[in-house]
């Protein structure tokens, strides 16, 4: 395979797996939606990195065993600072869903690609690329679609209240 080849290749599966991901984390609003009735808000961010760890854990020792090569110190970072910022987004983001329901903590959430890319702009001096503003115009449409369109959108009771549910979504 050409270098030109196997770098759309790359690229093609690449895409298809931030597909995958999206349409995955898709799912986790509603499914914490439904999980408040069987357990407290911390206990399902908590149940959702377990799994998900354990599924990448599995995928490691199947298919690339290589993703478990690292130094101590970069465990100790990944593990203790990366672990310490997750469990912070976990139970931030419950809380978010159950003050403002799914539809409004997405919204603030899915924010973030817009947020980043002025920001890098701003602090890193990126170029904001036509591309870049493409995609965070799509962004903000999809961003406009979860609150207004559908047929639960934006209708969901709010459980613990709007203060909570914004202050979980920031902080998350």
């Amino acid at each position: 395979m050409t270098d030109a080849a196997s770098s759309r290749s790359n690229r093609v599966i690449g895409y298809l797996c931030a597909l995958g991901a999206g349409a995955t984390w898709g799912t986790t609003g509603p499914l914490s939606t439904g999980l408040y009735d069987l357990m407290p808000a911390t206990s399902i961010g908590f149940w959702r990195v377990l799994v998900g760890t354990i599924a990448l854990a599995i995928w490691g020792l199947l298919f690339r065993r290589s993703l478990f090569t690292a130094d101590r110190k970069g465990w100790l970072i990944v593990g203790l600072g990366g672990g310490a910022m997750v469990a912070l987004f976990e139970i931030a983001y419950q809380f978010a869903i159950g003050g403002v329901g799914v539809a409004g903590a997405a919204a603030l959430l899915y924010t973030a690609p817009v947020i980043v890319a002025v920001l890098a702009r701003i602090i890193l001096k990126e170029a904001l690329t036509p591309t870049r503003i493409v995609l965070a115009f799509t962004v903000m449409i999809g961003v406009a679609l979860t609150v207004t369109g559908g047929s639960n959108a934006g209708a969901e009771a709010a459980r613990m209240g709007l203060t909570a549910g914004i202050a979980g979504d920031l902080l998350s």
